[in-house]
């Protein structure tokens, strides 16, 4: 069973309320779907996390109609800053005092695993909560659903790290976020290896908006999500073709224009030799009489890098061939990623706002070549 985004929130927000961090709450969510608690911490770390399964699943659980849940989902709690001075503890992440909540959590959740006979779960949460959910997708190569999450990339380990850096839990993780939130950037050493989508925002006000950070509150969400639950992106399907229509007509012009420069100076240069042999072979009737057609050439050659078309000429042409060579590939290449960008476009309005893998391209190698 596949959850929405707008579940996922919900379920992300009424974490933040603790009378459902006990066993056995019945929740309710903004789609009218409902959910049992079946495992919850308080720790002392500070971690607050939530399991729950659907209120049929649990039902049946309980009634001995089934042995094991189909679904579960698990939820961490994050900071939720409602006062400016409680900004630092919204990116706790950063802290060595949020250490103890990933090890708890992972406990907490090896534990709720070996508990319960689980065919499938997935991990959402907000903030520092996102976070954890992340850090546990990794864990387990479960699916997770964040918001405005801080990038857990530092927590892994080692060997997670690298397969974090060929991109193996790309497809594993989205994080969806607002524009005027830094956190998503935090810790700015942090590789960034899932996608991130920024979604549209309503206009709830808050001291936080002042420091630029007011897209960071989990209300901020609220109201933002499609009719079917697929979040409602910043940018739009029609936004993103033009894009990617714009990249292409970028890839085309420039590099063409690049393109018809370099030939045309090619060509200029290889007139401007054969009109300067042709002035001095006139003058061997003159005043260079003393010298031959062939010293004359000579003479060119010497002062000529190589030769464009047989003319020699004062610049280095395979450099310029290269060069032009390069271009031929570059211009496919913008091509190429303008494409790509158009299909993102059409893949959101295809599979409601989901992208997938389809712009994992990395844009800046592209520009330094």
């Amino acid at each position: 069973m596949k959850l929405s985004d707008e579940t996922y929130f919900n379920l992300s927000k009424i974490a933040y309320e603790n009378d459902y961090l006990k066993i056995g709450k019945t929740i309710r969510t903004g789609e009218g779907d409902y959910y049992k608690v079946v495992n919850s911490i308080d720790g002392d770390s500070g971690l607050q996390a939530i399991c729950v399964v659907t209120l049929r699943e649990y039902q049946d659980y309980n009634a001995g109609k089934t042995k094991s849940y189909n679904n579960m989902v698990f939820v961490s709690r994050g900071t939720e800053p409602a006062k400016l001075k409680d900004v630092k503890a919204g990116v706790g992440l950063l802290t060595s005092k949020t250490e103890g909540q990933f090890d708890d959590y992972d406990r907490f959740v090896h534990s709720t695993l070996k508990k319960y006979d689980v065919k499938d779960y997935s991990f959402t949460g907000h903030s520092l909560g996102g976070a954890l959910a992340q850090y546990e997708a990794v864990k387990h190569t479960k699916p997770a659903t964040t918001f405005a999450a801080a990038r857990a990339y530092n927590k892994l380990t080692d060997a997670e790290q690298a397969k974090a850096k060929k991109g193996d839990y790309w497809n594993l993780i989205k994080d969806l976020r607002h524009q005027d939130d830094v956190v998503g950037s935090l810790p700015p050493n942090a590789l960034l290896f899932y996608p991130t989508y920024f979604m549209e925002r309503n206009q709830s006000a808050s001291l936080l908006d002042k420091a630029g950070i007011g897209g960071h509150l989990a209300g901020t969400f609220e109201g933002c999500f499609g009719a079917n639950g697929s979040a409602e992106m910043l940018y739009k399907p029609d936004d993103i073709r033009r894009l990617g229509t714009s990249i292409q007509q970028l890839g085309t012009d420039c590099l063409s224009d690049v393109e018809r420069f370099l030939i045309s100076f090619r060509n200029e240069q290889e007139l401007r030799m054969q009109e300067l042999k042709s002035k001095y072979l006139g003058r061997l009737s003159g005043d260079l009489n003393l010298l031959t057609e062939y010293e004359i050439e000579d003479a060119l050659h010497d002062v000529a890098q190589s030769k464009s078309n047989g003319v020699p000429v004062v610049f280095n042409t395979d450099m310029l061939e290269n060069v032009l060579e390069q271009l031929k590939h570059e211009k496919v290449a913008w091509q190429d990623f303008g494409r790509r960008i158009v299909d993102a476009g059409n893949s959101i309005e295809r599979n409601d706002g989901e992208l997938a893998h389809i712009l994992k391209t990395d844009l800046s190698a592209m520009m330094r070549s």
